[in-house]
């Protein structure tokens, strides 16, 4: 009976989900890059795009560029894969205009992060996603990131959307792991968990996560599928194994330092847009330091 509790019955994706970065070059999104790196992505394994999550730097980005980074995603899935946008407003009638955008360009979900600045009510919270729910008819996966939002999507409210049909699933960009129980709990199978910290991807499997939205994935995208299908035991010991690797990749503000990884890599250009910057000499040489041990560099 707890299993079936705790279960959920239906899942955008399971497994390791991608949070695509928006390569640049002259001054413009890097399309050649983005595309490469998109079908060596699908070759290698991962389970879902996710594209203009905050590792895309969608604040940085116009509406143009934003579309036809969706588009581009959208046609080389090829429905192999689920794509899913991010709508990361903080004004509801903008995130609905977005929502609506993608839902009508083919997108099969969307990442809702949750208001930022705006100091939303709980009612104002539960309306913000219920309009976009009702405007673009797509799964919605709620972005728990208080640490850029600065607010906590409780369970209780998670719950509430969850079973109300509202959301289908949640990221956990938080270190919260009994918030993550209480969501699980409470929720009685109506949302699934997915990890939005990379060091914690096995503990959160562990009570009942079935994916990620990560960033790993973008430089060792067997290994964080791996976390969610090798048997528990061994996932925890390679998770341990990964941990350094994982702490540098978030040692400055998400995705710079993996931006930089991925330059190394040949995969995209160093270049991000202000106010982000590129990662400090001391931590460039820290993360290829640590790369090398795990990457082919």
């Amino acid at each position: 009976m707890l299993f079936f509790i705790i279960n959920c019955t239906v899942n955008i994706f399971t497994g390791a989900g991608v949070a695509l970065i928006t390569p640049f070059k002259n001054g413009n999104v890097d399309f050649e890059s983005f595309d490469k790196l998109c079908d060596e992505l699908l070759l290698r394994g991962v389970k879902a795009f996710i594209v203009l999550g905050t590792t895309g730097e969608p604040q940085s980005l116009t509406p143009r560029e934003k579309a036809k980074i969706l588009s581009h995603a959208i046609a080389l899935a090829k429905g192999r894969i689920p794509v899913i946008a991010g709508v990361s407003k903080n004004n509801t009638s903008a995130g609905i205009t977005e929502a609506d955008v993608y839902s009508s360009m083919g997108a099969d979900g969307l990442l809702v992060i949750t208001p930022y600045c705006s100091k939303s009510t709980e009612d104002g919270l539960l309306e913000h996603f219920r309009m976009i729910k009702a405007v673009s008819g797509l799964p919605i996966i709620a972005y728990n990131v208080p640490n850029r939002t600065g607010y906590n999507l409780s369970s209780k409210l998670v719950s509430i959307l969850a079973k109300e049909g509202t959301i289908q699933g949640i990221k956990q960009a938080n270190k919260d792991i009994q918030q993550s129980i209480d969501i699980l709990y409470e929720c009685a199978g109506k949302c699934s968990i997915y990890s939005g910290e990379d060091g914690l991807s096995v503990p959160l499997r562990s009570i009942g996560a079935v994916g990620s939205i990560s960033v790993l994935a973008l430089v060792m995208p067997e290994v964080a599928d791996a976390l969610f299908d090798l048997p528990l035991s061994r996932a925890g010991k390679l998770q341990v194994e990964i941990n350094e690797l994982v702490k540098l990749l978030f040692c400055e503000v998400n995705p710079v330092p993996v931006k930089y990884l991925l330059s190394e890599l040949k995969k995209c250009e160093n270049i991000l847009r202000l106010p982000l910057s590129p990662l400090s000499k001391d931590n460039q040489s820290k993360l290829k330091k640590q790369a090398t041990k795990l990457l082919d560099l």
